[in-house]
């Protein structure tokens, strides 16, 4: 039975369940991350779609930056089209709570060179049957939390539009276009878990592990759903499809791929803000309360 009371009790789970003794040890602290790199870049060409694997990846990638002496995960700009000014948020109801609302007024004034829209329920099955997207379409009819349902339809908005999106409980602190270079095909952040933060995203149109990980979220929806939604539809799916194509053979970033750390990010973005509606039943995390 796998653990539901919390994020980390399933991520524990996965590495018990599909890590190996061999997997486990290239992660002791004595291995050289490149030795670990090349490692965990064939053992990801046997099995894409392992957590663990992804994840012990791009740890050994953070190591060798820190022994480097520099934590920036970054590559040369992309020569050509980037991301479009583009803002999108996503809400389940037609109307948003009051602070929630609020927030995200403070973000389209704070951007107002991006052209903005808010997404609900009705809004994103509307867009997703517009562009003939009927699996997504499906597997968001079936997602029973809103977290999964914002999940899939941020990757198939981002896929056939590219842009930015930023989830509802995040404020921007400055403007977009004074602190992110647009002249990318991808611009994300690294969270403490070492995964690939899907809160926020900055992406081309068209870029291929933006459908991967939309494919992978999809896909949790066709059997049982016994992982969390950080793991089948979030930051895990983004994590593994960050893993098998944005990184080289030596662990380098893509041209056109920037990663950033948790404290860059928080230099123009305050993420997960404490709003009154996350003690309440709307939240995600919600599902973890009524299973302890």
């Amino acid at each position: 039975m796998k653990p539901t009371q919390s994020i980390m009790g399933q991520i524990i789970n996965e590495f018990r369940l599909l890590a190996t003794s061999e997997d486990l040890g290239h992660c002791a602290a004595h291995v050289d991350p490149t030795d670990a790199i090349r490692y965990y870049q064939a053992r990801l060409a046997q099995d894409p779609r392992s957590t663990p694997l992804a994840l012990c990846l791009m740890t050994a990638v953070h190591k060798r930056r820190v022994q480097a002496g520099s934590i920036t995960f970054g590559a040369a700009p992309l020569h050509g089209k980037g991301i479009p000014k583009a803002l999108y948020q996503y809400w389940d109801a037609p109307e948003p709570p009051p602070q929630v609302a609020h927030l995200m007024a403070e973000n389209r004034a704070l951007n107002p060179d991006f052209a903005y829209r808010l997404f609900d329920d009705r809004a994103a099955r509307a867009y997703l049957a517009e562009k003939g997207e009927m699996d997504v379409l499906r597997a968001y009819r079936l997602a029973t939390e809103p977290a999964g349902k914002a999940d899939l339809f941020r990757l198939a908005l981002l896929w056939h539009e590219g842009g930015i999106y930023i989830d509802a409980d995040d404020r921007c602190l400055k403007p977009f276009s004074q602190t992110i270079s647009l002249d990318r095909r991808f611009i994300g952040y690294q969270e403490y878990f070492m995964s690939v933060g899907n809160n926020f995203l900055a992406v081309r149109p068209k870029e291929p592990a933006i459908r991967s990980a939309l494919e992978e979220a999809v896909g949790a929806f066709s059997g049982p759903q016994g992982e969390s939604l950080w793991l089948a539809t979030g930051p895990g799916a983004l994590t593994r499809a960050f893993a098998c194509h944005f990184l080289d053979e030596e662990g380098q970033m893509s041209d056109g791929v920037e990663l950033l750390t948790t404290r860059e990010l928080r230099d123009f973005l305050s993420p997960h803000v404490m709003l009154s509606y996350k003690a309440t039943g709307q939240h995600w995390t919600s599902r973890f309360k009524r299973s302890a």
